[in-house]
């Protein structure tokens, strides 16, 4: 298995590897840490005792993000969780034993979440494998990953085109399951059902990003924000660490009454879209983040809120510097810098007992974000950052949209 799923190392560094087993067994087992998984695939392989010590070490942190190729990464996950299905009807004994050692799980980017098998490596299109309904198992990962019982941290982001029938078994088997989680880094097209399976413990999770999370694909109009914190926003009792970045809209009128339609050629906005965005989902989804941030003040000692701007590629003027967030709200971002102050700002006014570090990105020009959380200052660590434009090309899909660096990391 260690052979076939992380196969990467080079001659020179098994060489050095195999030199390994004339050093004494607690230096070994310091060795052993300090490996990556390519390494630790090797040399599992030299000696059945090995094997048994390193087994158990090659699972606990399964990281897919330090391929250099990204597309290789994602690859890879596929052949993972192939190997996890497989293992699950045949080996099942062997298989519950190995899924009791991950306790990190680090996926980067996945295109959708059905499990496909067979992936044919010819062209840029095999990348959508994970979506391949005609090659898909009856499984799909987050059906894998809600065996694994003693996981508490778990990092992923969906790239999806297609909408997601319902995935309410999975979220109960995530509910069931994954009881131990206190670190979840997750963002791109999710379904709500997931999102609750993995957020059954709220009061456990310590450290807690969501990024560019949406519901649907947007095909035909932009992508609405999910909306499911409501429900669960006060049970955070051990939150540290948040980060909350939405996509936001990128044009500049405050309401959509104004219009410079053209007739020919339909409405035209700042973001370079043919559609407008959904702003009412946008608002619902920064009073979901003004009750959380109410409900875990007295508990939070990191805090980043963002805004993210979307932004066709083929519409924008390159050759000049468009900066939502300072530019002034009239031009750029004015809907949603405006909603972003109108129900966040008055939540950052409370006192934050352990807060150390807060960062705001793209929430308004520097005068008034300063003025906000001027109360805080010198005891907390105040940031201010430019907001990034989300550039896609064609339609406004999760498919298009970059997988933000955040889950890079």
């Amino acid at each position: 298995m260690c052979e076939e799923e992380w196969r990467t190392t080079t001659p020179d560094s098994i060489e050095a590897l195999a030199l390994v087993p004339t050093v004494p067994l607690e230096l070994q087992d310091q060795i052993f840490k300090w490996c990556d998984m390519p390494d630790l695939a090797v040399l599992c392989q030299l000696n059945k005792d090995w094997y048994e010590r390193i087994v158990p070490l090659l699972w606990r942190e399964i990281d897919f993000v330090w391929e250099i190729d990204d597309y290789d990464g994602v690859e890879r996950s596929r052949q993972f969780f192939a190997f996890c299905d497989t293992l699950m009807d045949e080996k099942p004994e062997r298989w519950a034993v190995l899924a009791a050692y991950v306790r990190k799980l680090n996926l980067g980017r996945l295109y959708g979440i059905n499990i496909v098998h067979d992936g044919d490596r010819a062209s840029y299109d095999e990348f959508k494998f994970f979506d391949d309904s005609y090659a898909a198992g009856r499984r799909n990962v987050f059906d894998v990953i809600a065996q694994f019982t003693n996981l508490d941290s778990l990092s992923v982001y969906i790239k999806s085109w297609w909408g997601y029938t319902s995935l309410e078994t999975s979220g109960k088997a995530l509910a069931r399951g994954i009881t131990n989680l206190k670190s979840l880094k997750i963002g791109g097209q999710m379904s709500t059902d997931i999102l609750l399976g993995l957020l059954a413990k709220p009061e456990n999770i310590e450290h807690l990003s969501l990024i560019n999370l949406i519901q649907s694909p947007g095909q035909d109009d932009g992508p609405d924000g999910i909306v499911f914190l409501s429900g669960i926003h006060d049970r955070f009792t051990s939150l540290e660490n948040l980060h909350l970045c939405k996509l936001a809209d990128l044009d500049g009128r405050l309401t959509d009454d104004e219009s410079d339609e053209d007739e020919d050629e339909g409405p035209t906005y700042a973001s370079g879209m043919r559609w407008r965005f959904p702003r009412e989902a946008e608002v619902s989804v920064l009073e979901e983040w003004a009750a959380l941030l109410l409900h875990s003040s007295s508990t939070i000692t990191q805090l980043t809120l963002e805004n993210r701007y979307l932004c066709g590629s083929s519409y924008t003027d390159w050759d000049r510097q468009i900066n939502p967030g300072t530019t002034h709200p009239a031009e750029y971002g004015a809907y949603s810098i405006r909603e972003s102050q109108r129900l966040l700002f008055p939540v950052l006014s409370r006192e934050w007992p352990k807060l150390t570090t807060m960062t705001l990105v793209g929430m308004g020009n520097t005068e008034d974000v300063a003025q906000a959380v001027r109360h805080l200052e010198p005891r907390v660590q105040i940031e201010q950052r430019l907001a990034s434009l989300e550039k896609i090309e064609g339609d406004a899909t999760p498919d298009e949209i970059s997988t933000p660096d955040d889950f890079y990391d």
